[in-house]
């Protein structure tokens, strides 16, 4: 009888320990981070990721720096009317193409005349088709005497 009590103990304790393993798997199954619909992330592939990431953002700030740069090398044509101001910013390219104009500057200096190589100080006439370069944005630029078509590369304002 004691075999069979025996046999009996032993039945019932792999009974336990393979339910108590069975239940213990099943709960890390289902509680394991992850599915096929949300995969868990190794940092590996983060870091991969992110680098891709950082080297698309870099092309498209590039891209854009190139743009603005490519944007500020060509002239516009600015008509200026009568009696207003074409007020240069620091670095701003000029040359007047019509009409008659009037530097206006300040007391560190007027425009640089690019092609004549001199200063155009406050009150003198801008020559045509000379290049006229601004030094600082301190509110210098050209006075309009009669309407003006003026080539302009870089920032400017009308007053």
């Amino acid at each position: 009888m004691k075999k069979k009590s025996n046999m009996k103990n032993k039945i019932i304790a792999f009974s336990c320990v393979f339910g108590i393993a069975l239940v213990t798997i099943v709960s890390v199954a289902i509680a394991a981070p992850g599915t096929n619909n949300d995969p868990l992330v190794s940092l590996s592939y983060l870091e991969s990721r992110l680098s891709q990431l950082q080297t698309t953002l870099e092309a498209e700030i590039n891209s854009l720096s190139n743009a603005s740069i490519a944007a500020q090398s060509k002239f516009t044509v600015v008509s200026v009317p009568a009696g207003k101001k074409l007020i240069a910013g620091e670095g701003t390219e000029m040359i007047l193409r019509m009409g008659s104009a009037t530097v206006f500057a300040t007391a560190k200096g007027g425009l640089a005349n690019a092609t004549a190589g001199w200063d155009n100080e406050d009150g003198s006439a801008a020559q045509a088709n000379n290049l006229l370069i601004c030094p600082i944005a301190d509110g210098r630029g050209l006075k309009a005497n009669t309407d003006l078509l003026v080539m302009v590369k870089g920032d400017y304002t009308l007053n």
